[in-house]
């Protein structure tokens, strides 16, 4: 049990990125952020 550390790779060092600011516009506007694509 616990948090192990653990190196990103490239693309999970830019989802850190891009996930936060997608969530946040969520959060205050209800609606996705221009240009976000769903992959469905």
């Amino acid at each position: 049990m616990g948090v192990h550390p653990f190196e990103p790779d490239p693309n999970e060092a830019v989802l850190a990125v891009l996930y936060p600011k997608f969530f946040v516009d969520f959060m205050k506007t209800g609606q996705p952020r221009p240009g976000l694509r769903f992959l469905i």
